[in-house]
């Protein structure tokens, strides 16, 4: 909870965390990417959900003298992570041009067997299933879903820090330190600055003071080819058109086309690199870690865009006190239904799209055959007997404001040694109403503004003095209320007399003598042309 409750019932804020290991593994046997480098925790993750490399293939077809062949293109073949996977299918598999079908083509050309001629048609087929594959086979095609879906969840998550762990005392909160390791951020940070350093020296046979046409007319075919694999490398940094469109014998036109494709990634290369020199000296080392921990992360989506999310590693405040809410979870859904966490965030996804999205992914990690991490709750402060608010609970249990954390790998928190990692992947606020509540209602009734007017009193002076005498208004309503008095009558009344023949088909006034028109009169009558009940004045000519 984030302070005391309002007057309609009790506060408890709810968080959906993923912890991971800060210094996992990633896809094997596959080399690690400058982007796995730099992030190896969220990659780990993400291998777990998309499942081995081995296991996600495309199919390219291609023709020698009319008769056609095929070759396999499988995840690990193409020198990626699962990090990777996210910006390779960011663009619909099908789209022609995107980096994901120059990587699949480049591995064929390179591979077939028999070797592609630079001059056929490669088509990729990302639909196709071979008859000959298993089950867990899965196409990049079926795949991008997957992909899209955690590209959806991870778009706003913001990096678990000690404070996330913590109920702050008060109805304002209080800010608490986040104990990120900055230091351990950095040094990530300055290996990608590194790497992404060596790229450019290595492109450097290109990067001159001359023109482009100058730069690339003295290069041939030979140097061309050498490009090819300094490309690839960046275009690992995410870097817009930067992978080549290999060929193994390049003529002219495909030498110049690679050729001037080195020189313009050169250029991006240099402008980037002394942006992120630039940036890396103005961090202030006196600064607060919190704000050396943002400058950091800018460093980082200047080193591999602006999409890139480095995800800072932090040191739990109190890890025993954690480890004893994490010994009583069990007992903390003791009243709940078998699939109660299940059914609690199928509604929730309903609702909210990140959970929405969380549920997706858990559905196709499903169906894919994957191992997916169990929700698991947490509450803070934790007392003996307490039960879980995000479910129902006994009547006879009175709750207090509460931190609801549920986990996915929650057992990280079990680790005493280095450093946790971490994504608040959801988070928002609920309130649970109180039973019983004391209150007042008040409310305004303003009958003119709600309904018109049935009647007006027009009060007249019985004598023109020029100013209002009290006693003639008030009499002026007393004789008008005796009046009304007079003139109602109920149905029965009328029932026995001789108006009952004309009644209620007519309901008219009488108008008094004294306010008829004279015979001498020659100004209108104020009678107008409303019907009353002397019929003899309504006859007059």
């Amino acid at each position: 909870s984030e302070g005391s409750s309002p007057n309609g019932g009790l506060s408890e804020a709810e968080r959906t965390a993923h912890i991971q290991a800060a210094k996992p593994a990633g896809w094997e046997p596959n080399p690690f990417t400058p982007r796995a480098f730099a992030e190896p925790a969220l990659n780990k993750w993400l291998g777990q959900m998309l499942g081995p490399a081995s296991g996600i293939r495309c199919v390219l077809r291609y023709q020698i003298d009319a008769v056609e062949y095929h070759v396999v293109v499988q995840g690990n073949h193409l020198a990626i992570q699962p990090i990777d996977l996210l910006y390779l299918l960011r663009q619909d598999p099908e789209d022609g041009g995107s980096e994901l079908e120059l990587r699949l083509a480049d591995y064929a050309r390179r591979q077939a067997v028999p070797a592609i001629p630079d001059t056929a048609e490669l088509h990729l087929h990302v639909r196709e299933r071979l008859p000959a594959w298993d089950e867990d086979i899965r196409t990049f095609y079926e795949i991008a879903p997957l992909v899209r879906a955690l590209i959806d969840l991870l778009g706003d998550a913001r990096p678990l820090t000690a404070e996330d762990l913590l109920v702050p005392e008060g109805y304002e909160e209080v800010e608490a330190p986040r104990q990120q390791l900055v230091d351990e951020l950095a040094l990530r940070m300055r290996d990608a600055r590194d790497r992404l350093a060596a790229v450019h020296t290595d492109l450097g046979v290109l990067y001159t003071d001359a023109s482009r046409g100058e730069a690339v007319a003295g290069l041939g075919p030979a140097e061309a080819s050498a490009l090819y694999p300094v490309l690839r490398a960046a275009a690992a940094f995410g870097l817009p058109g930067a992978y080549p469109a290999y060929q193994q014998s390049p003529g002219e036109e495909a030498c110049a086309q690679v050729l001037n494709q080195g020189l313009s990634v050169a250029e991006t290369l240099s402008r980037r690199l002394a942006q992120v020199d630039a940036a890396i000296a103005e961090v202030d080392p006196l600064a607060g870690d919190d704000a050396r921990v943002e400058a950091w992360l800018d460093i980082s989506r200047m080193l591999f865009g602006r999409d890139f999310r480095a995800i800072p590693h932090f040191a739990p405040r109190d890890v025993a006190g954690l480890q004893a809410v994490w010994a009583q979870r069990e007992d903390l859904c003791r009243a709940m239904p078998p699939f109660g966490l299940e059914s609690w965030r199928q509604g929730l996804a309903q609702v909210r799209p990140k959970m929405g999205a969380l549920d997706l992914i858990d559905s196709l990690v499903q169906s894919f055959g994957q191992m997916r991490p169990p929700l698991l709750p947490l509450q803070l402060p934790y007392k003996t007997g307490d039960y879980w608010l995000g479910a129902a609970f006994p009547e006879d249990y009175a709750p207090e404001d509460k931190l609801s954390i549920v986990t996915l790998h929650g057992q990280r928190l079990l680790d005493t040694g280095g450093s946790q990692v971490g994504l608040v992947l959801d988070e928002w606020t609920e309130e649970i109403p109180f039973k019983e509540q004391r209150t007042g209602v008040a409310f305004h009734y303003d009958q003119p503004d709600a309904t018109p007017p049935q009647s007006l009193l027009l009060a007249v002076t019985p004598v023109e003095s020029g100013q209002w005498d009290w006693d003639d208004l008030v009499y002026t309503l007393i004789d008008t209320l005796r009046l009304a008095k007079v003139r109602a009558v109920e149905p029965a009344q009328i029932d026995q007399s001789r108006y009952a023949q004309l009644l209620p088909a007519i309901v008219a006034e009488a108008i008094p003598p004294q306010i008829q028109a004279q015979d001498d009169d020659d100004g209108q009558s104020p009678v107008g042309i409303q019907v009353v009940l002397d019929f003899g004045t309504n006859n007059q000519e």
